[in-house]
């Protein structure tokens, strides 16, 4: 059964990115490249085990996506529309 919902899945996501591809170029390449980043970061990252969870463990996804949304409101600031 669960091979059936991945292979779904994956046809799902490769139709979507059919249609991105056909009005959206920027969208569909960058989808491509987040990709293989995130499967290149799966890659090296192996499991480990954690005995003890540092404090600042569990806030670091909110805080990289502040961090992120900052770095691109900086960019829009200065690459910005005149």
């Amino acid at each position: 059964m669960g091979e059936l919902l991945v292979t779904f899945l994956l046809i799902g996501l490769a139709l979507l990115w059919v249609v991105a591809w056909r009005y959206q170029r920027r969208f569909a390449v960058g989808t491509v490249v987040g990709a293989f980043i995130a499967l290149l970061v799966a890659w090296l990252a192996r499991p480990f085990e954690l005995e003890h969870i540092p404090i600042w463990l569990p806030p670091l996804p909110f805080a990289l996506v502040a961090v992120t949304l900052f770095v691109f409101g900086v960019l829009a600031w200065f690459w910005g529309e005149d």
